[in-house]
């Protein structure tokens, strides 16, 4: 069999995504031209998928193996040995909530446009070392005059097909997700695909901790998480998962009793008491324990990737996300970096130009891969002992700011992490309007790795005799 270049990525990727998903296969479908295809065993499966797709008025899924034992028959061997490799691997690998299917949508428009003009760039050619000018000229005129339903040329929101186009992918294809944690939830909404996401906070203050449960959560909402770490190696990376998700610690000896914080009564007020359970250590079995009940109750699929820090830029990280979708069919709806402050400097770029490089790289990084992207920045010294942040503790330059779609802030005085208490407060949304005058009031067990176990919104706290500004979100 002929293998081209890029046709068993992206073509497979296209095939899969007819296979097993309906809203996919409507969305293709106008734009779909099988002449810019180069396999022919991917043309082959994808008729019957189209054949069954207009009798059903669905995407065949798990049909698609009946099809196959129907008409083996008919095949040549080795398009039957091809096809039952590729079932193979649609079973193992790809589950409907494993498709990013509006980043592969783009995929597929970029890939029938560089086939286009690939064919039309060798039909030009052919016909001027044939010594037929006048037919190039008129083949690559006419070429500009139609357009194929593949260009991007704008579109008009207040026509109704289109309005009717948007509602629909917003719905069925644009990722959303939301923190577990209610009091934030309802502060910020769903967070959706395309939007860069950072939490700030004081060194030691529970950022990597938090990007460590949005990847659990994310992964039991059916995500597909990429966590980039510049900051942790694999076994501490690895530790701190196995720690989230088994309640399991590291301190101190077997079974050593843990002090978890509680609302006393959370209808009433915010005061915590504590309670004292057993957690034990970490060790290879309860690891294995732990494992398989998340495995159980989790339908994503995560991949971490650790650099040491200031070692990896942007490019570093796109590369890497390349050769996911390329050699393993991985696509990520959430990509985490921890974080922005420990990115490398791009070559020309230093200090604070740097921040402002890397944010923005990331927020384009959440646009072209049709992705959530969360990432952590430091605040300045004064956050330290600070009861709220505001827009000017981003360190070094506040131009991250405006390419944030949501930042959390991290409140902790040093009293409040020992007690596992912690204040996250929204200091920008770019999509609502936010009341700086309310915080979550956030109970964790760092120890065992539990960054929540429950919250309560609170007034943020004020300085004896100050009153609270709510515009500028500090004592006055």
């Amino acid at each position: 069999m002929e293998i081209t270049k890029i046709d068993l990525n992206v073509e497979m990727q296209l095939l899969t995504g007819m296979i097993v998903s309906k809203p996919f296969i409507d969305r293709i479908i106008p734009i779909l031209d099988q002449d810019l295809l180069e396999s022919s065993e991917v043309k082959l499966v994808m008729a019957w998928t189209l054949s069954y797709y207009k009798k059903y008025k669905k995407a065949p899924y798990s049909e698609i193996s009946n099809i196959l034992a129907r008409k083996r028959r008919r095949l040549k061997e080795a398009d039957a040995e091809w096809i039952d490799a590729f079932l193979v691997r649609l079973s193992e690998d790809f589950e409907l909530q494993g498709l990013n299917e509006d980043h592969l949508f783009d995929r597929v428009i970029e890939y029938f446009r560089r086939q286009k003009l690939e064919k039309l760039s060798n039909k030009i050619i052919e016909l001027l070392e044939d010594g037929r000018d006048q037919e190039a000229e008129n083949l690559w005129i006419n070429s500009t005059k139609i357009p194929t339903g593949i260009e991007d040329l704008g579109f008009d929101p207040f026509d109704m097909g289109t309005a009717v186009g948007i509602l629909a992918r917003e719905d069925q294809f644009r990722t959303k997700m939301t923190l577990g944690i209610d009091c934030l939830d309802k502060m910020t909404g769903p967070l959706k695909s395309e939007w860069l996401i950072m939490c700030m906070g004081p060194m030691k203050r529970g950022k990597t901790n938090f990007l460590t449960y949005v990847a659990v959560r994310a992964l039991l909402l059916g995500l597909n998480v990429v966590f980039i770490s510049l900051e942790s190696g694999e076994g501490d990376s690895a530790i701190r998962f196995w720690m989230n998700v088994g309640a399991l610690t590291t301190y101190g000896k077997d079974k050593k009793m843990l002090e978890y914080p509680m609302f006393k009564d959370k209808q009433r007020n915010d005061n915590v008491v504590y309670e004292k359970r057993q957690r034990p250590r970490i060790t290879s079995a309860r690891v294995a324990r732990s494992i398989k009940k998340f495995r159980k109750m989790n339908k994503g699929k995560l991949r971490v990737k650790v650099y040491p820090a200031f070692a990896a830029g942007i490019d570093d990280f796109d590369r890497y996300l390349d050769s996911l979708e390329a050699y393993e069919r991985f696509t990520p709806h959430v990509i985490i970096v921890d974080y922005v402050g420990i990115i490398a400097a791009p070559a020309g770029y230093k200090g604070r130009d740097t921040y402002d490089y890397n944010a923005k790289r990331l927020k384009g990084m959440s646009q072209i891969r049709k992705a959530l992207v969360f990432s952590g920045t430091q605040g300045t010294r004064a956050t330290l002992d600070k009861l709220s942040m505001v827009e000017s503790d981003v360190p070094e330059e506040i131009r991250q700011l405006a390419h944030v779609d949501v930042m959390y802030g991290l409140n902790q005085m040093a009293d409040e992490k020992d007690d596992g208490i912690m204040r996250i407060n929204m200091i920008v949304h770019r999509h609502r309007l936010i009341s700086k005058k309310w915080q979550a009031k956030v109970l964790q067990q760092p120890e065992a790795g539990q960054f929540y176990l429950d919250d309560i919104r609170v007034e943020a706290p004020k300085k004896k005799g100050k009153k609270y500004d709510e515009q500028g979100g500090k004592d006055v």
